[in-house]
């Protein structure tokens, strides 16, 4: 009975500790599961509040095992608030039965990530929502693959509308022959539209000039005015504005006039703040320097003829009733320069009252008919 009673203490210790090893592993499990389902809902918060796109799917092949459709498995949030589309609509079927028109080439480039494992990243057009998405795909298990992505749509409309101006601006530069130019100062890469290069007299694909204060095709007599120019629209303290019209001298010896209109853009506040872009336009302006130049000399070729003759002379704006008189006629009216009152009335003042009736109506035909007039 001894051996009875001790193999019965023994029995009884050993069902204490098995009680104990299953009291201490089922703990153990039940810390393990509490960890797992809090790790399981920090990962549901995480994909019920990303703010991109998230869908998990799964390939459907046909009988040769090409891709042909996929079933949604799961979206987030913002699947719904990105496309419009619902997790109680989309769950459980296939792209074909959600979005028919889809475009089946999105299919195949899914499917080939679910067969091979190599994530790709691309930008989509949904035809069937009118969207643009930026897409990560990538492969959580075989047959199967995820999407994260965030919706473009607005910054492709943007890219269209600045391609579409750019266009605009480019067939305008052509026609009106206007040159345009973009230097980067911080990687020291200067840019010169076809344009810019013909007024110069460059080839189109001739180098553009090494990038400096005042150019080499600049006229040397402007070249310090260009240089000046150049630094004050450089200096971070002002607007980066710049407008300036000089000569250039082009490589066959001929010398033009141009116009350049730009703007040099700066970056950071204060002290820190330095430029990172100039660009601008250059428009040939010889024919329009010329004709003034033309003008100036006949110009001054009447006032010597008007001196030497004696004449007196005048200028009367209609619609504004100013009448400016020169000098030699302001003498001529017994007025001290500048005296006169540069109105209608004031000269129908210093008409005789015998003539003054006959003055005004030469006056008024001849603004009524445009043709010259003449009287004493």
């Amino acid at each position: 009975i001894t051996d009875r009673k001790r193999a019965e203490a023994e029995l009884a210790k050993h069902r204490d500790n098995l009680a104990e090893l299953v009291t201490d592993r089922t703990a153990q499990l039940a810390a393990a599961h509490a960890d797992l389902l809090a790790e399981k809902n920090r990962y549901r918060a995480l994909f019920d509040q990303m703010t991109e796109g998230f869908a998990l799917h799964e390939i459907v092949f046909d009988g040769q095992g090409v891709p042909r459709d996929y079933r949604f498995l799961d979206i987030n949030p913002a699947f719904e608030r990105l496309t419009g589309l619902k997790r109680h609509k989309v769950a459980g079927r296939t792209i074909r039965e959600v979005l028919p028109g889809e475009d089946p080439g999105w299919i195949q480039r899914c499917g080939a990530v679910a067969l091979t494992g190599e994530p790709i990243q691309f930008e989509h057009y949904s035809r069937e929502l009118n969207r643009h998405y930026s897409v990560l795909a990538y492969r959580p298990a075989p047959g199967q693959f995820a999407v994260i992505f965030t919706e473009v749509t607005e910054r492709k409309l943007a890219e269209d509308a600045l391609r579409e101006s750019e266009g605009r601006l480019r067939l305008v530069a052509r026609t009106a022959k206007l040159g345009t130019y973009d230097i980067d100062p911080v990687a020291g890469t200067l840019y010169l539209s076809p344009e810019f290069r013909a007024i110069l007299g460059y080839p189109a694909d001739a180098p553009a000039p090494p990038r400096g204060q005042a150019p080499e095709y600049i006229h040397p007599d402007d070249a310090e005015h260009v240089r000046q120019m150049d630094r004050q629209s450089y200096d971070p303290a002002g607007t980066g504005a710049l407008e300036d019209e000089h000569r250039i001298v082009r490589p066959d010896g001929s010398v033009r006039w141009v116009q350049v209109r730009g703007q040099v853009h700066f970056t950071g506040e204060g002290d820190q703040r330095r430029a990172i872009r100039s660009s601008g336009i250059m428009l040939d302006i010889t024919e329009r320097k010329l004709a003034e130049e033309a003008l100036r000399k006949s110009e001054e070729r009447l006032r010597l003829a008007q001196e030497a003759a004696g004449l007196g002379t005048f200028e009367f704006n209609i619609q504004t009733g100013v009448n400016t008189w020169g000098p030699k006629l302001e003498r001529m009216y017994g007025l001290e320069p500048g005296a006169f009152a540069r109105t209608q009335t004031g000269w129908e003042s210093l008409i005789h009252p015998d003539d003054r009736a006959g003055a005004l109506e030469r006056v008024k035909e001849a603004i009524e008919t445009g043709a010259p007039t003449e009287g004493e």
